[in-house]
């Protein structure tokens, strides 16, 4: 019985998968020789003797003639591999071509049986599963479970699947030639024509591993730039893929670079090198707060919720010395260690809790911050960097359309005066720690620092506004 166009389908993508997991191969015959010196005294002249050696040279034809290349006794395991593996290819490619025949065969004559079809779409993913099984049963063998290292079994297996994955992309890309379908010339960025010059190869690092893959390049002689279409188009900025990319900002905002660099391999076997995860999470930060200025969608009414909440403060964060070069600050020469980033953050408090206590509704907050200042001149026409920020924010969120909206601080005057120039008629509410403190410094101003009257004061007003006060000495 003839086998079905699906099963040749399904057996050529076999075949596609295992020329994917092809290692280094070289055509060739590897020689084993040994000499006589043709002296009478030397070993080499006993009639039981093969001779000095061996050695070993690699023998081919190319353009019918023999070409030999001695091989040193350190690479002869080696060279019988790649050997092993050049003939294995050669099945494999022989086999592949008489499927490939059959097929075109086949499709003289197409099914039109909708099952069929199906189990075309199905049949790579078929041929993936068995690749992957083969692979797991290869590196299991034929020790007993309780005897694997399973820490290094599942590394391997991941290893391995990952590979295959990235072959299989790398291959179905480069098949793919309709980049440069639309002709001999491609609109570029200054808004002339560039032409088509070849197909260029590049090496990208993706979550799956590094592909290089082959794209169409086109030049632009009015602007002296060239690009690739389908870099664009599958977002490849530079020679990482846009997973990397975001991987690299997760562990960038998270830790310091060279954490993340460790990070990165140990969790995703990335090698990607401290100084490239300072430029690309720099770079992405950069884009973020390009995003963040220029593109400010009001809230949907629908979605406002009733009272709305804004918070503002202020905290010192640690930078490099040279970003503290003559600023003033808390230090007793002056200097300063820290730089102030600067955070307004909305939320609404609908729920209740059991004692029917307002809590923050899930999923409600969101943040922005930045190193920014606060301050403005009376006679500047604009605003500061941060009220511009806040103002963003509010607008994203629906803060100036809620019906009731609530501001929240710890005292400071540039936070009332922030809150005050740019929702006036909102409701100012300092928070309740600073109320305290405020308190404990009052209590103290009125009887004096030492006397033991400062305290009570203090923490009987206190439980005016929450539990009882931690008036410090």
């Amino acid at each position: 019985m003839n086998p079905s166009l699906d099963d040749l389908q399904r057996e050529r993508s076999r075949l596609e998968v295992a020329l994917t997991q092809m290692d280094d191969l070289r055509p060739g015959s590897l020689v084993e020789r040994f000499r006589k010196c043709g002296k009478p005294t030397c070993h080499c002249a006993k009639p039981d003797s093969p001779g000095h050696g061996p050695s070993y040279s690699l023998t081919r034809e190319v353009a019918r003639k023999t070409v030999t290349r001695i091989i040193p006794s350190s690479g002869v395991e080696q060279t019988q591999r790649q050997i092993a593996e050049y003939k294995r290819f050669r099945d494999v490619t022989r086999e592949f071509v008489e499927v490939s025949e059959k097929i075109c065969d086949a499709q003289l004559h197409p099914a039109t049986d909708s099952a069929s079809r199906e189990l075309k779409k199905t049949a790579l993913t078929e041929v993936f599963q068995a690749a992957l099984v083969e692979e797991i049963q290869n590196l299991l063998g034929a020790d007993a479970i309780e005897d694997l290292d399973f820490e290094a079994l599942e590394t391997a297996v991941r290893g391995r699947a990952l590979r295959i994955a990235a072959r299989a992309l790398e291959q179905r890309f480069n098949h793919d030639t309709s980049d440069a379908a639309g002709g001999a010339q491609h609109p570029c960025a200054c808004g002339q024509m560039a032409r088509y010059v070849d197909r260029r190869s590049k090496c990208f690092q993706t979550a799956l591993g590094d592909l290089t893959l082959e794209r169409a390049y086109y030049h632009c002689a009015a602007c002296q730039s060239g690009f690739c279409p389908r870099d664009r188009a599958l977002g490849l900025d530079g020679s990482l893929s846009p997973a990397v990319v975001r991987m690299i900002g997760a562990v960038g905002a998270t830790v310091s670079f060279e954490e993340g660099s460790r990070l990165l391999s140990e969790l995703a076997s990335l090698h990607i090198v401290t100084k490239q995860v300072e430029r690309t999470a720099e770079a992405l930060g950069a884009e973020v707060a390009e995003d963040e200025r220029n593109y400010v969608d009001p809230a949907p009414s629908s979605e406002i919720a009733p009272t709305l909440y804004l918070g503002m403060d202020g905290s010192g964060i640690p930078v490099r010395p040279k970003e503290l070069e003559g600023r003033q600050g808390k230090q007793e020469d002056g200097s300063a260690k820290t730089r102030e980033v600067k955070l307004c953050t909305i939320w609404s408090a609908e729920s209740r809790d059991k004692k029917g206590v307002p809590v923050r509704d899930k999923g409600s907050v969101t943040y922005s911050a930045a190193i920014e200042s606060a301050a403005a001149p009376d006679t500047a026409a604009d605003r500061s960097e941060f009220a511009e920020r806040v103002l963003r924010e509010s607008t994203r969120r629906g803060f100036d359309r809620a019906a009731r909206r609530a501001i929240l601080g710890d005292c400071a005057p540039w936070i009332w005066n922030t809150a005050t120039e740019l929702f006036p008629s909102a409701t100012q509410i300092a928070d309740r720690y600073h109320v305290k403190e405020r308190l404990c410094t009052i209590g103290k101003a009125i009887h004096g620092p030492a006397d033991p009257q400062a305290k009570p004061w203090a923490r009987a007003f206190s439980y005016k506004v929450g539990s009882q006060s931690d008036c410090r000495q």
